[in-house]
């Protein structure tokens, strides 16, 4: 049972896998009570409004680090039990579909190089030369490199997987064109025993498990790495047990499907990959399941035998890299009958490169949900907006950008065609000298014709 998503399920060679702001703490959507509950773990309960989601920085803001991770939020969904999330850059979804505007979520990855996408074999297995797209909340859509013979152009151990499975669930796609500014996450090359007790970070866009089919959402979470069942190979492979939602007052998740090819990176430095999120026992993901990534530390001479430019140090090929606390706000809220649109005012000044805005919206993969965004210039004094970029296409995900940015006033809506669920709504001003943003060939939707090279990836 592979950890991908739901609609897609790859036969699993032996075993399985797990496919298919401006404030952190806007208080006019959210009220935190800290309260103490003597005999329970948790160190307070969070009753969260409207947009019912509370980001780790707000928890860290308010009531301390310990109790963030102690925390539970009562109404929100959650990676399974995790947190909605706007950092991590280098994190991405890998979408299916003919074009942005229709792709559904299939798995998560990480950007390892400028241009190199890492995530797992299963995700792709079944159809190598599937439409793919890559979506990155801080850089836009990328799809797929192809050959003269018109492949796809992903590197994966084919025929270790058809025999060996999950031991060799890995795959790294080459985008059509470089990601400049985003920081690509280095790879474990050094450690190969990763203790049991070992505090680590997932991520990725997978459902929260139970009976949610809430794909889409950035989120994080936390494990300790514990032995592996006796069917794996602890020299293949990195696990834990999700046996309690806390634990030593910290907060404890889970993967779940479409977290697939997602990351786990070290809990203490962010920025090194230790594993891929391969699978786990239980298909609803939930308390007494047991989970694994595959470990990348054996696999490290492997990718540097495809060609991938590997990153020594922490940086990008056009500076300034984005940086997710001093570039980035994002908000994740909730729409439906009672909020079916949100809007956002912004302004940008002087000496900005890029305005980016990003959407991506809880999706069940049966186009139940159509959210839509709506990127407007304000005009000074006459309060009138002029829309630049519209991506209204089925699919949850949007992208807009508008490359240097003339000092001015921006309104942002966001608004529900239909269904309803939580959106994570990113909006990226990268300051530096104007370049040309790097946009797809194949953007998700026909920007509105305006002037100074405006308009959608």
């Amino acid at each position: 049972m592979f950890r991908e998503h739901h609609r897609i399920r790859p036969a699993a060679p032996a075993g399985g896998s797990r496919s298919h702001r401006a404030s952190p703490c806007p208080a006019a959507h959210r009220r935190v009570a800290a309260t103490q509950q003597p005999g329970r773990e948790a160190a307070c309960a969070i009753a969260v409004l409207e947009d019912r989601t509370l980001e780790e920085e707000c928890l860290e803001l308010l009531i301390g680090r310990r109790a963030t991770r102690a925390a539970r939020t009562r109404r929100a969904k959650r990676i399974v039990n995790g947190l909605s999330s706007f950092k991590y850059p280098s994190v991405g979804a890998l979408l299916r579909g003919a074009s942005p505007a229709s792709a559904k979520i299939q798995c998560s990855g990480t950007l390892i190089a400028a241009n190199k996408f890492l995530t797992a074999a299963h995700c792709i297995a079944q159809s190598p030369n599937g439409t793919y797209w890559i979506y990155l909340q801080h850089a836009g859509f990328f799809s797929i490199s192809r050959d003269a013979q018109g492949r796809n152009d992903i590197a994966w151990p084919e025929k270790e997987y058809a025999t060996e499975g999950d031991p060799a669930d890995i795959a790294i796609l080459t985008l059509d064109q470089p990601v400049p500014s985003i920081i690509p996450m280095l790879i474990n090359g050094t450690t190969e025993r990763i203790p049991f007790g070992y505090a680590a970070t997932i991520a990725g866009f997978g459902r929260t498990g139970g009976p949610w089919v809430d794909y889409g959402i950035k989120r994080v979470g936390f494990i300790d790495v514990a032995e592996c069942k006796p069917s794996l190979k602890p020299a293949h492979h990195i696990c834990w047990n999700f046996t309690a939602l806390t634990h030593g007052g910290k907060l404890r998740t889970n993967t779940c499907l479409a977290d697939s090819g997602g990351p786990l990176f070290d809990d203490v430095d962010h920025s090194r990959l230790l594993g891929i999120t391969t699978d786990g026992d239980r298909r609803d993901c939930g308390l007494g399941d047991h989970s694994w990534d595959l470990k990348v530390y054996r696999w490290y001479e492997w990718i540097k035998e495809q060609g991938v430019r590997l990153p020594k140090n922490r940086s990008c090929e056009l500076a300034p890299c984005v940086d997710a606390d001093r570039h980035v706000v994002g908000e994740t809220r909730r729409l439906g009958n009672k909020v079916p649109e949100i809007q956002y005012s912004i302004e940008t000044h002087a000496g900005m490169r890029h305005l980016m805005v990003a959407m991506n919206g809880e999706d069940d993969g049966n186009n139940t949900n159509d959210f839509d965004l709506f990127l407007a210039r304000v005009s000074s004094g006459e309060g009138k907006a002029e829309v630049v970029c519209k991506q209204d296409g089925p699919g949850q995900f949007g992208f807009c950008v508008v490359d240097d940015p003339r000092p001015d006033r921006w309104q942002i809506t966001v608004r529900r065609k239909q269904g309803s669920g939580l959106v994570q709504v990113v909006v990226t001003q990268l300051p530096g000298p104007a370049v040309p943003a790097v946009r797809p060939t194949n953007p998700r939707s026909t920007p509105v014709p305006v002037s100074r090279g405006e308009g959608c990836r």
